[in-house]
């Protein structure tokens, strides 16, 4: 069936003027590759690493930051409930946030944020598959009461641990204020690219803290300096003792915190007993107190402080879901503040350069030695063409022929043809 067109491309590129007859079919294929690189790459897009049914799930949940670990707990537990009582679902875990105050050098949660890991059954035991699987269960946490961030995605979706989310992007200012207001426009701009499942913030002004402005003279004539009227307010858990386990060596802090009627809200802490020289006084007597907005947890990068934007998917090609979001933010006017893609995209990027260099590197290794096998030049460059050739012929010989056996043949066949 292609004897006759290849015997007629072998006649037409042995005729008259069969330079250029030949430079003709040379320019062509060329032609067909770079068009066939400027148009179907583009539409079928690029991924650092392809989508994959693992069969494990992780889910990141956060509330209000003015919640404690016990809230939190109450409100996930009847989504635990639910999980285990589904068929499909194997094992899971669940982890809260971290210690208040103390430094994180990774992906630290604050603790009202949980991460749920859900492990599925295989493939083969199970009817939906998990991206199906994903829409159910954000579905479902959805409807938790005060649920902030609702984020579901497949185990490894990054090509890397280090990469936060698919879509990843980072604003990065020398000022701390004005960068929460900044990501607010920049989700709602990303929120409306097709293909992202979920967009979320990775931390946001939304810390309630209240500001202790004590009187001095009043709380002199009680016989109480500011520092004694603090000391006595147990709200960012101060370290009172040890707690030292003989057996593992460790030592950890033991921490005071303030619980019950008087940590409910601003009005029950204004009556929190102060004990002076005449006996307890509300702590209103001599102070006043104020509420106001602050950030429950800090990020920074390069020396600058960091707002990542995160946009998680399902199947959508990377490139694609990083042009649209390009393309969606020349809309919300960010200025004043630096922008950039993190995302899996970063990692495309700097793969493609490492490719480029290697494929560089390889084909000067090999024109070397090409050249000190047939002793010419041209030979050696004709081989460089050549030889990917032949091995594609390998390739697509063996996936035609189905058996072993053939495949084989096939292999021996090619390799044989190269030879003579």
């Amino acid at each position: 069936m292609l004897v006759k067109p290849y015997v007629g491309v072998i006649n037409f590129s042995n005729g008259k003027f069969w330079f250029l007859r030949r430079m003709m079919l040379t320019m062509s294929v060329i032609m067909i590759l770079v068009l066939s690189l400027k148009n179907i790459m583009p539409t079928i897009g690029k991924d650092a690493m392809p989508p994959m049914d693992t069969g494990i799930i992780k889910a990141q949940i956060a509330f209000s930051a003015n919640e404690s670990v016990d809230s939190a707990e109450k409100k996930i537990e009847p989504i635990l409930k639910w999980l285990h009582s589904q068929p499909w679902v194997k094992m899971s875990s669940v982890a809260f946030g971290g210690e208040a105050g103390v430094l994180s050098l990774g992906s630290g949660n604050l603790p009202s944020e949980a991460t749920i890991t859900i492990n599925a059954v295989n493939r083969f035991k199970r009817d939906k598959s998990i991206w199906e699987l994903e829409d159910i269960i954000r579905e479902k946490l959805s409807h938790l009461k005060g649920v902030k961030r609702n984020d579901v995605f497949d185990f490894g979706a990054t090509a890397l641990s280090s990469i936060k989310a698919t879509v990843d992007t980072r604003l990065s200012s020398p000022y701390v204020n004005g960068l929460s207001e900044k990501s607010h426009q920049v989700k709602k701009a990303m929120e409306e690219v097709a293909g992202l499942t979920s967009v979320s913030t990775s931390w946001d002004k939304d810390f309630t803290e209240i500001e202790l402005d004590i009187d001095k003279n009043k709380a002199l004539s009680y016989g109480l300096t500011p520092y004694q009227i603090a000391m006595q307010i147990p709200l960012k858990g101060q370290i009172v003792g040890l707690a030292a386990d003989l057996e593992s060596m460790n030592t950890q802090f033991v921490r005071l915190y303030l619980k019950g009627k008087f940590s409910k809200n601003i009005e029950t802490l204004k009556l929190l007993p102060i004990s002076s020289k005449f006996g307890e006084i509300p702590l209103s007597t001599i102070a006043k107190l104020k509420r106001h907005l602050t950030f429950a947890k800090i990020e920074r990068d390069k020396l600058l402080y960091s707002l990542d934007i995160n946009g998680y998917r399902a199947k959508r090609p990377v490139t694609h879901l990083t042009d649209d979001t390009i393309e969606a933010l020349k809309d919300a006017n960010i200025s004043d503040i630096q922008m950039e893609q993190t995302g899996d995209i970063a990692q495309i990027h700097d793969s493609f350069k490492r490719m480029l260099k290697a494929i560089g590197l390889g084909v000067i290794i090999l024109i070397m030695a090409l050249i000190a096998i047939y002793k010419s030049v041209k030979m050696a460059f004709i081989m460089i063409v050549v030889l990917p050739l032949s091995y594609w012929c390998k390739l697509g010989n063996a996936s035609i022929w189905k058996t072993e056996l053939y495949a084989k043949f096939a292999w021996y066949f090619t390799t044989f043809w190269d030879y003579y």
